[in-house]
């Protein structure tokens, strides 16, 4: 598979993730909803994500940028788990409970397709998005 298949992979899974986790839910479950989107969620941002360290890793025009937004995401991320890792009951803090599904892990893969999406603002055709 050539870069270009795969960034346009990338691109396409990203037009995936943002249109269709609204409209995806799972009718048996304890939590419909929440839990089957979050879960949709985060199954495809880590394909996204994986894929994205595999172009960077041949590619150098999409590795990330340092600049003051990934600074202080990073900086979130941290001082995030590390109150998390500190609180009071650690499970709950990193995957929160089902009907939330809010955790830190949650924040991870938040964080991880904002990178993605920071490095191929180029590529992605923000009003076709929208």
């Amino acid at each position: 598979m050539t870069l270009a298949r795969v960034k346009t992979f990338i691109v396409w899974l990203i037009y995936a993730t943002v249109v269709l986790t609204p409209l995806f839910y799972l009718k048996k479950g304890v939590y419909p909803y929440v839990l089957s989107k979050t879960l949709g969620f985060q199954a495809l941002v880590e394909i996204i994500f994986f894929a994205w360290c595999a172009l960077a890793l041949f590619d150098k025009r999409y590795r990330p940028r340092w600049n003051s937004l990934t600074i202080g995401l990073g900086i979130f991320l941290t001082v995030l788990t590390l109150t998390a890792v500190t609180g009071v009951d650690v499970a709950r803090s990193m995957w929160s409970t089902q009907e939330r599904v809010d955790g830190v892990a949650l924040f991870f893969h938040l964080a991880a397709l904002a990178l993605v999406m920071s490095s191929l603002t180029q590529e992605i055709k923000w009003k076709r998005l929208f």
